[in-house]
């Protein structure tokens, strides 16, 4: 069962707004009847199923490397990108990225500072 709009219409399962006047085999032409109870109460099954054994979501936070090697010189050209989507340019990875390198930069120049502070 496809699990549309718990109020769709009681006949071919349109929401009030796409509906106007349809025509349904074993129906005829009909405009938007309200749904029954029992079809409201199994329509939001429907939707709650889909939505607990859909996929995880991609959190685009995980970094790839495509490493093209140059034989004109021993020095690879290393591209990062999102390994979720594949993506270089996607915002999400890139926003965890900036932030991790921010978070990695803080951690450093701690470190600097508390060595420069001992000496």
């Amino acid at each position: 069962m496809s699990a549309s709009s718990p109020n769709a219409c009681r006949h071919c399962g349109l929401d009030v707004r796409e509906h106007m006047q349809r025509w349904k085999a074993g129906v005829g032409w009909h405009k938007w009847t309200p749904p029954t109870q029992d079809q409201i109460k199994t329509r939001m099954r429907a939707r709650r199923f889909a939505r607990l054994s859909a996929l995880p979501p991609e959190y685009h936070a995980t970094t790839a490397e495509y490493t093209e090697w140059n034989y004109a010189c021993d020095t690879p050209d290393t591209t990062e990108y999102c390994a979720d989507c594949g993506d270089p340019e996607c915002p999400r990875w890139m926003r965890v990225q900036d932030r991790l390198d921010e978070q990695r930069l803080a951690r450093t120049t701690a470190r600097f500072n508390a060595r420069k502070d001992t000496t």
